[in-house]
């Protein structure tokens, strides 16, 4: 399978009218009830716009030094922008909250590694 054949294969889904429904009927249905599980809490626009982008899938490591003979920055290649985000975030809470440090990563979940 390629990449074509992937992109494909999504392409379909997006514009299958029955999956359509279904992902519209589930928001219905989410909207209208009050769920207890805070990691089914409803995401703001923002956080929903950020976690479907490619930033959730990545990996990244913060890590500083030498790896595998080469002097890295991070220990998953490719995390630049998602390493800026993460830190540009941690200035935004400390300056909101008036604290000299923070942490904005996730406790647990598949974001935890993010």
């Amino acid at each position: 399978m390629t990449i074509l054949d992937i992109n494909e294969f999504f392409q379909e889904i997006s514009n299958d009218s029955d999956i359509s429904r279904l992902i519209i009927e589930h928001q219905k249905y989410r909207s209208s009830t009050l769920n207890m599980i805070p990691s089914e809490n409803l995401l703001s626009p923002a956080v929903a716009t950020a976690i479907a982008s490619d930033l959730e899938a990545r990996y990244t490591l913060p890590f500083s030094g030498e790896l595998h003979g080469e002097n890295v920055d991070n220990g998953y290649r490719g995390t630049r922008y998602l390493d800026e985000v993460e830190n540009l975030t941690k200035k935004k809470i400390q300056k909101l909250y008036k604290v000299p440090y923070s942490n904005v990563r996730p406790l647990s979940g598949h974001l935890a590694a993010m």
